[in-house]
């Protein structure tokens, strides 16, 4: 099945420019880089929709394996009753990008069910201390 974009079903989105983009998101510059370290990906635009608290929650899981609230865990694990139960009136408005996002846009060992969340969690952690050690022994990179 097609989910499409914020659009709809294979109805496609005008590319935009970073200055849109920016404009676009309230999220910050960084919530948007750490995304597209993990994922190779930019944000697609319906992550608009997204309040910017669920998006940063799910940006940190991803990026630093930061243990995710109770209603990202719900969306992470599959549990729709969950999801909608703790949801807010913002998040719950936004549940459909969260899935598209979660679903086509993320790894997929980083959501399944709760072992699947936490190896993520600890995988990422390993690896940000890896590159910690890495640029304590040879320095930061150079820009």
């Amino acid at each position: 099945m097609d989910y499409g974009t914020a659009s709809g079903p294979g109805k496609p989105i005008p590319p935009r420019s970073k200055d849109a983009v920016t404009v676009l998101y309230p999220h910050s510059a960084d919530i948007m880089d750490k995304f597209k370290a993990v994922t190779g990906e930019a944000l697609p635009d319906y992550a608009a929709k997204i309040p910017t608290l669920v998006l940063n929650g799910l940006v940190n899981y991803l990026y630093y394996g930061s243990k995710p609230g109770h209603f990202l865990c719900a969306v992470l694990t599959n549990n729709l009753f969950e999801a909608v139960a703790r949801s807010d009136n913002d998040s719950l408005a936004a549940l459909r990008e969260i899935i598209w996002l979660v679903y086509n846009r993320t790894p997929s060992p980083s959501w399944g069910d709760k072992a699947k969340i936490e190896a993520w969690g600890e995988q990422r952690k390993v690896a940000l201390r890896e590159v910690k050690d890495l640029e304590a022994a040879v320095g930061p990179p150079v820009l």
